[in-house]
């Protein structure tokens, strides 16, 4: 009998903590998936195929290596007309025993695009704490994991995961999941355990090129979830996420400022979206709404945070020179 849901974990290096993962689903109270290692060029392709002697599981290899999202985007073309629903997880975390139960029967029940839950994070010191999503303003919605998803609906709205973003390529996906359907249930019960991973790259690596790197992938995964949902708009810029967007590139080119990097290196990535508006003008006519938002946020990384160190009217001058030339 053909099984509804397929779940997808990405894996690349990733032996030390996918058993823990595999256990959790193996005690699912649901059986209505199959789950699918897809292996991100990792050359130890026989160590996870030894996996099957133990858990019900199929092995999937990329041997180009291209990232989390478009691993989990390959493997999903290739199975995805068999399937109804996805869910992705993550190889270094753990699932509620209900996970699968709760959220399939969540999206079933409302025929909705999207069955999403709260979080539980764990800490370094192993103290956790639950992420609330009440809300589809929260950062956890931008997350790939704790959802189940319909898969007609990501084909319908060709929905993917971009192959330029390495980083952060949750955020552009879910970005434009949420605001392409209204058609969403959020569970009650937490499904998903975010669990501290000393090993991880987010983790270890604290040089200034990794920051760099990140911020780089953070304001393209921004600039792209603009210009895209334009396009599957008729390219029009809806006024709401384009300014909410834009405090979200202001915030991350100020975290950028605070470690002296120079923002040169991101022009291209804000002639992308000047290429298509005229920023500056945009910003002019909505002064009210950014005073009200900035207010409201703040820069922060690493549970550090900074003030500002440029205005917000003074930062869209710098970075986006509008068509006319002006500065």
């Amino acid at each position: 009998m053909m099984k509804p849901v397929c779940v997808i974990i990405p894996c690349y290096n990733s032996m030390d903590t996918i058993i823990r993962l595999l256990r959790s689903l193996q005690i699912q109270t649901s059986k209505c998936f199959d789950t699918y290692l897809a292996i991100d060029g990792d050359s130890h392709l026989e160590d996870y195929n030894g996996l099957k002697d133990h858990f019900d599981i199929h092995v999937m290899y990329f041997k180009e290596n291209m990232g989390a999202g478009m691993t989990r985007q390959r493997c999903l073309d290739k199975i995805k007309s068999k399937y109804q629903y996805v869910m992705f997880a993550d190889s270094d975390d753990m699932l509620n025993p209900r996970a699968l139960e709760i959220l399939y029967k969540a999206i079933i029940t409302t025929r909705s695009d999207i069955a999403y839950s709260s979080i539980i994070r764990q800490l370094e010191d192993n103290s956790s704490y639950m992420i609330d999503v009440n809300n589809k303003e929260h950062k956890a919605i931008s997350w790939c994991v704790g959802k189940l998803y319909n898969i007609d609906f990501l084909k319908k709205k060709r929905i993917r995961f971009r192959k330029e973003l390495r980083l952060n390529e949750d955020i552009y996906f879910n970005y434009m999941c949420f605001n392409l359907t209204d058609k969403v249930v959020r569970v009650s019960e937490v499904t998903y355990l975010w669990l501290y991973n000393k090993n991880s790259t987010t983790t270890k690596d604290k040089s200034l090129d990794y920051i760099i790197y990140n911020i780089e992938q953070s304001l393209l995964s921004s600039t792209y979830s603009i210009l895209d949902l334009a396009k599957k708009n008729k390219n029009r810029l809806d006024e709401k996420i384009l300014a909410t967007k834009l405090i979200n590139i202001y915030s991350i080119s100020q975290e950028a400022l605070h470690y002296n990097i120079n923002m040169n290196q991101f022009k291209y990535i804000y002639d992308m979206l000047s290429n298509e508006v005229d920023v500056y003008e945009f910003v002019k006519n909505n002064v009210e709404f950014y005073v009200d938002r900035l207010q409201q946020i703040s820069i922060s990384n690493n549970f550090k945070y900074y003030y500002f160190k440029q205005s917000f009217i003074e930062f869209i001058k710098e970075a986006y020179n509008n068509k006319k030339g002006g500065n």
